[in-house]
């Protein structure tokens, strides 16, 4: 039999909980309190739940209204040890038979893996009884599996060979790098975690993460109470809940409880016992001084429910090599539901505005294809669904540039108003050379609406970038480079243009990024019709970009920011 399903562990919790609220704790008991709380995730669990019974009835009987004379539940120093026995032992009692009570009539999924196929499945948790102490306290038994990636956003590991995406293992015992970007991990008991660069972290083991610094949001639904995070200062156990850690480079320790409750134990100086913290409170750990639990609101909750709104991926046409030529469909995420449009559900753009300097841009093309003549210039951007099409390096000569930095180099105008809704609301392709910048190529937009806002935004990361493995690799194109300079659509449909180069393969990707019109200065529910494209001044050495897809997306249906 082991010890926390013996008959005198709960006993001993009893006299324990007794001697901490009247301050009379011995040496002995001390250092039995600390070493217990340290040792056994069973009899901490058990402990919070004590004290947490003392508090609740404290609270209860503050909140009731008792006839002819003031009465407390709180035993008063001066109260005998009996009444205190007594009235702690209902309310252990209580929350006993309330425990059993839910087992009876409840059963809890809990989540693990299949050995065979790795997917998840439900099980039921037997029930219990009043007996049963050690199965009520007992975190989940799962397997010693590492978690999965569920979701990752421009995310990459230093020193990794490959970027994580949705469905990799991480290995246990392993520290990970996180430079850029945000994690979903979701482990084997159910719990999940976002991760925020930078951060490190290891995963100990099937149900605990080690926070060597950065940020960690945590859920952990009904099944996976118990999920521990552990940092150079503390260590924190769910307790049913979402709640935040935040560890500096120095290592002071920081927790939010959004909602549910949490415990935290400060791993230096003199060992002392958890401190439990329930929905809105947090608390901060650091050398030399005493944490103290605050309630006071800090300002906007860091906690991260889901991966920010983007251009998940997009499917396209291949061709023999594999290489990929027309859209077909793109998932974006929207209020944190990614949603999957087909290419007939977007709405197209077209060209109404072009600068080019001589020599400097010009048009793509596929590899072989014939440079089109006069109006069918416009297919090559506003009508087709290729990735190979558009116009490349628009950018004003440098002395105009000079002059008019926040001239727009190329608009477009949309078949049908943007609205502004959640997350993004219109995608920018972009045909990019592999030795160029991995994030993207920079640019600015702006409302190209008369009456619209004019704040400038500026793009500097795309949503898939050249680490994406949703990132296609494209099929073979070439660049026809304009003689003469170009100032309008005009001078487009009319420019002399000279094949660049010899019929050479350079290797490129499609990037995508989404603009979010709230970015631009609309308001939820606005509209835009026209977008101005800004260059990036030339100071800053960055390359134009060659949009080949302009596209936006269509309204959600009562669904507003």
């Amino acid at each position: 039999m082991s010890p926390q399903s013996h008959p005198s562990f709960s006993t001993e919790i009893d006299a324990l909980v007794e001697a901490a609220l009247a301050g009379q704790l011995s040496n002995e008991e001390q250092l039995r309190l600390d070493e217990s709380l340290r040792t056994s995730p069973k009899f901490r669990k058990a402990y919070l739940e004590a004290m947490q019974i003392h508090l609740d009835l404290n609270r209860l009987s503050e909140q009731m209204e008792w006839p002819g004379k003031n009465f407390s539940l709180t035993p008063s120093p001066g109260v005998s040890s009996f009444w205190k026995k007594t009235l702690l032992a209902i309310g252990c009692c209580v929350a006993v038979a309330l425990l059993v009570v839910v087992s009876q009539r409840l059963w809890i999924p809990q989540r693990q893996h299949d050995q065979g196929t790795g997917a998840l499945a439900v099980t039921p948790v037997e029930n219990t009884t009043a007996t049963d102490s050690e199965s009520i306290i007992d975190p989940p038994v799962v397997a010693d599996r590492p978690p999965i990636v569920v979701d990752a956003a421009q995310a990459i590991f230093f020193g990794e060979g490959l970027v994580p995406t949705s469905g990799r293992e991480l290995f246990l015992k392993k520290r990970y790098v996180l430079t850029q970007g945000m994690l979903s991990l979701e482990f084997v008991t159910g719990a999940r975690t976002i991760l925020k660069a930078p951060s490190i972290f290891t995963v100990v083991g099937p149900a605990t993460i080690q926070m060597h610094s950065g940020h960690c949001s945590v859920h952990a639904p009904p099944g996976a109470e118990g999920f521990q995070v552990l940092s150079p200062t503390a260590e924190v156990v769910d307790l049913g809940t979402r709640f935040v850690v935040n560890v500096a480079q120095t290592g002071e320790t920081e927790l939010q409880v959004v909602d549910g409750m949490a415990s935290l134990v400060a791993t230096e100086g003199t060992p002392r016992a958890p401190i439990l913290l329930k929905e809105g409170e947090s608390i901060k750990v650091e050398s030399g001084i005493t944490p103290v639990p605050s309630s006071k609101s800090s300002g906007k909750s860091t906690y991260l429910e889901h991966l920010p709104d983007r251009v998940v991926q997009y499917q396209a046409t291949q061709s023999s090599e594999g290489l990929a030529d027309e859209l077909l469909s793109v998932v974006v995420q929207r209020g944190g539901i990614p949603r999957e449009y087909s290419r007939d559900k977007l709405i197209r753009s077209r060209l109404t505005h072009l600068s080019c300097v001589p020599a400097g841009g010009g048009l793509c093309l596929p590899q072989g294809a014939d440079l089109p003549q006069g109006q069918d210039r416009h297919a090559l951007l506003d009508e087709d669904w290729s990735l190979v099409t558009g116009i490349a390096n628009p950018r004003m000569a440098v002395d105009e540039e000079a002059i008019h930095p926040d001239k727009a180099v190329m608009t477009v105008e949309f078949s049908s108003p943007i609205v502004n809704g959640p997350g993004p609301d219109i995608l920018v392709f972009d045909l990019h050379l592999l030795v160029q910048s991995p994030a993207g190529n920079q640019f600015r937009v702006r409302s190209g609406d008369a009456n619209g806002p004019k704040s400038i935004f500026l793009i500097n990361q795309f949503d898939l970038g050249l680490n994406s493995p949703y990132a296609l690799d494209l099929t073979p194109y070439r660049l026809w480079r304009n003689a003469t300079a170009i100032h309008s659509v005009e001078d487009l449909l009319t420019a002399e243009f000279v094949l660049h180069g010899s019929q050479v393969h350079v290797d490129t990707k499609a990037l995508v990024v989404g603009i979010d019109l709230s970015d631009l200065g609309y308001k939820p529910g606005e509209s835009l019709t026209r977008l101005d494209f800004l260059s990036v001044p030339r100071s800053q050495d960055v390359d134009a970009i060659d949009p080949v897809l302009i596209v936006g997306l269509p309204e959600l249906p009562d669904e507003r920011k």
